[in-house]
């Protein structure tokens, strides 16, 4: 076609289009680009290559790709920093974390680690703040019998490292008060994929709790002129009002209570506001 063919061409597109919106001006969104980590995983078969095909070959190190695509079976490449001579190949091993559900570890698992620590890493097992255990000086012809014994003992390692989904934190503590098998609870319901972790809000949370259907208490009376609540009812009385009175719990009689509810009655409930009033000439609600 001619210089005349294609001015024909682009002058007839020209009228063609005109008075047509732009995709901006229709309100569409323009396509968001991948990051190069989530082509990677969407090209990477469910997160199996290439670490599938390195882990056959007898390079003692992962390549670029496949480091990255490790990090979500919760293993990071590092190399032995005791190791290091100038000139020579570095002394590559893999470190390994577990993804435990509020930090706890089954007996059978623990042994299992315990085990795969002297056999296969340098001996150490860390418990780390992410609630779980790391294995260290794994070497990379070692990884998949590693991997497999944990997975056979019960537990896993997926998205321990380097996704957006890392373990189910809750309290590690085996406590038994407070709110603390609420949280375990929800932790456990989270890591079995029966609820998402963003789910859970101040309602949820307050129906694991052993209070579950009773009103929150108003007013919480402290006898002895202690001034704390030792531990009682955390979430319970995060709005309630305190009355603290100097007599003991023996004495504490028909004209001690009314004093409390008097005191009470004496109160603004303000649940976290701001007193009703004008403050620095703004009028304020509670």
């Amino acid at each position: 076609m001619g210089s005349s063919g294609l001015a024909s061409r682009a002058g007839s597109e020209a009228t063609e289009s005109a008075g047509q919106p732009t995709p901006a001006e229709a309100g569409e969104q323009p396509t968001k680009t991948a990051s190069r980590f989530e082509q990677l995983k969407a090209g990477s078969g469910h997160l199996r290559e290439p670490l599938q095909s390195e882990l056959s070959n007898e390079l003692r190190s992962f390549s670029e790709p496949a480091v990255q695509i490790l990090k979500f079976h919760g293993s990071y490449q590092q190399d032995n920093r005791d190791h290091r001579r100038k000139g020579e190949e570095k002394d590559w091993q893999l470190m390994l974390r577990l993804r435990s559900p509020g930090g706890r570890i089954p007996v059978p698992l623990y042994l299992a680690l315990d085990d795969l620590a002297d056999r296969f890493g340098n001996g150490t097992l860390r418990a780390t703040t992410r609630q779980a255990f790391q294995l260290h000086g794994v070497p990379k012809a070692d990884l998949r019998e590693v991997i497999g014994t944990i997975v056979c003992a019960m537990g896993s390692t997926l998205s321990a490292c380097g996704d957006i989904n890392r373990n189910v934190m809750a309290p590690a503590a085996p406590f038994s008060g407070a709110g603390y098998p609420a949280a375990r609870r929800l932790a456990d319901r989270a890591a079995r994929g029966e609820l998402d972790p963003a789910s859970i809000d101040e309602e949820l949370f307050a129906a694991e709790l052993f209070t579950a259907g009773d009103a929150d208490p108003d007013l919480l009376i402290r006898t002895s002129g202690e001034q704390r609540i030792s531990n009682f009812l955390l979430w319970q009385l995060a709005y309630a009002e305190l009355h603290i009175t100097e007599v003991l719990w023996p004495d504490f009689d028909t004209e001690a209570l009314l004093a409390a509810l008097l005191d009470y009655q004496g109160r603004q409930r303000r649940f976290g506001g701001v007193q009703s009033g004008v403050q620095n000439g703004v009028e304020t609600t509670p």
